[in-house]
């Protein structure tokens, strides 16, 4: 029997919408086949984690994730959406945690393009200022948060939820991936992971994951 890491925790946010539902059993069991020494936390209510609802603020739920765990005492922990499919061992993402004391790895696109005007006021910032910010992929993050920028990280971007930041339409903003962003690189300098090293899109429209990839990422169930 393969002992139980104590430090480090994977969670997951599943409301009622069934595919999501789908994608988290679906998450549980592939980590466990591969990782089953990693904790694995998937809530499906808002309730559970006192947040608010995702109409009301949209991916406020992630942040409550990372705070139920940590409630726990898990200091490591990866926050990853159900549309990932684990492939194979996570055990290199790991390593980079252990190692950096964060995982964020690049979207390709960039906060210029995905920051309302809310958002643009509270970080007192033009969209021209931040045009070139690259935006990390917030379906997928891992924080270390017993380490100094990893947590000043997270109570910014904490902060700049409970101050509306994430609030607006998905029309012109990305919620809690551009807040993350903007406090990634505008305040700390923190470094990403190229684009499409651990996850990758998969499909006839797509190009054929590197050999890095981890986990698959399926639009639908």
């Amino acid at each position: 029997m393969t002992s139980q890491r104590n430090d480090i925790a994977i969670v997951n946010f599943a409301n009622d919408v069934s595919w999501y539902r789908e994608g988290q059993q679906r998450l549980r069991e592939e980590l466990n086949k591969f990782n089953p020494e990693i904790a694995f936390f998937g809530f499906q209510t808002e309730e559970q984690i006192g947040s608010p609802k995702h109409h009301e603020n949209p991916y406020a739920f992630k942040v409550y994730c990372f705070n139920r765990v940590m409630a726990m005492g898990f200091n490591k922990i990866i926050y990853a959406d159900s549309s990932l499919y684990p492939i194979k061992s996570i055990q290199p993402i790991i390593d980079h945690l252990d190692n950096v004391g964060y995982v964020m790895e690049d979207s390709g696109h960039f906060a210029g393009q995905w920051c309302n005007e809310n958002a643009l006021n509270y970080f007192g910032v033009t969209k021209d200022e931040i045009k070139d910010v690259p935006m990390f992929t917030a379906g997928f993050l891992g924080l270390d948060l017993s380490r100094d920028i990893p947590r000043r990280f997270f109570n910014h971007w904490y902060n700049s939820m409970i101050n509306g930041a994430f609030k607006g339409s998905w029309s012109d903003h990305r919620h809690d991936m551009t807040c993350g962003s903007v406090i990634a690189k505008c305040h700390f300098d923190m470094e990403y992971i190229p684009v499409c090293t651990y996850l990758a899109y998969i499909g006839a429209s797509y190009p054929k994951p590197k050999e890095t990839t981890i986990f698959h990422l399926k639009p639908t169930i």
